[in-house]
């Protein structure tokens, strides 16, 4: 996971468990990390709001802000030799906005998955869909079509918790990663640990959501 505050990672350590039951190996992850996902919850939070409200996945000014590349000044921009979207095709940076890209296309079709099931949560909590939904999301005509079902979801969630949209997208991404497949990974041989087994993992990460 990369430190957003500064791009020196810091490392951590994450412990696999033994399941008798199953027979598999699964990973016990921080609170602030999604399964399957190198980025913490904070970041991936932030930039997927970031392409509700219409910020471009190129978005120099987002990297900026996430502390990912130097801020620089009007003029120092006018002086560089490259131009941004020539930058990132000659040097790459990492995450790059194709990342970016996934995690929308991703993160939208597994909340097409889940809206169902949230209109009839709302419904049976006598959430005013007519009125409250429409309201919550009236601040968001800048969000791409694609995103339409994230920002549903959330907006869904956001009633069955009286909370605003943008308070409720983390609780929207735990949601529809949970949909996903596990962390265990099968055996190789039944009735035997994987190497893993007993030892630690060192990834970076940011010491902050």
């Amino acid at each position: 996971m990369l430190d957003l505050g500064s791009i020196v990672p810091e490392p951590a350590k994450i412990c696999r468990k033994w399941c008798e039951i199953c027979q598999q190996s699964f990973t016990l992850l921080p609170e602030d990390v999604l399964p399957l996902r190198s980025y913490g919850m904070k970041f991936l939070e932030d930039r997927l709001m970031a392409c509700i409200d219409g910020v471009a996945l190129r978005s120099r000014d987002f990297y900026e802000q996430q502390g990912l590349v130097t801020v620089t000044s009007p003029e120092e921009r006018a002086a560089e030799e490259f131009s941004w979207s020539d930058r990132l095709e000659v040097e790459p940076i990492n995450p790059s906005h194709q990342l970016f890209l996934q995690w929308r296309r991703s993160f939208s079709r597994r909340a097409q998955l889940w809206l169902h099931s949230l209109l009839a949560a709302c419904i049976l909590s006598g959430c005013d869909l007519r009125v409250r939904l429409g309201e919550s999301l009236e601040g968001f005509r800048q969000c791409p079509p694609e995103l339409y079902p994230l920002l549903l979801s959330a907006g869904l969630i956001g009633l069955l918790q009286d909370r605003p949209v943008r308070s409720c997208l983390g609780e929207t991404l735990w949601l529809l990663c949970g949909s996903s497949i596990g962390s265990h990974k099968p055996l190789q041989a039944p009735g035997r640990p994987p190497p893993q087994y007993g030892q630690s993992l060192e990834f970076p990460s940011s010491g902050h959501p």
